[in-house]
């Protein structure tokens, strides 16, 4: 697991929260594949409302 660095408090380093796997995993994935069709699917729309 790996932690975050949310906030970086002096002293409580050990403190942090970790990030689960699953929780990195779907941030990945929401990022590389999730924004990228929301903007094709924007893009889409435009095209057919800017004629």
């Amino acid at each position: 697991m790996e932690r975050t660095n949310a906030w970086n408090i002096p002293g409580t380093e050990d403190l942090k929260p970790y990030i689960p796997a699953k929780t990195k995993i779907m941030k990945w994935t929401a990022t590389l594949v999730g924004y990228p069709l929301l903007f094709a699917l924007i893009a889409w729309v435009m095209t057919i409302f800017g004629k």
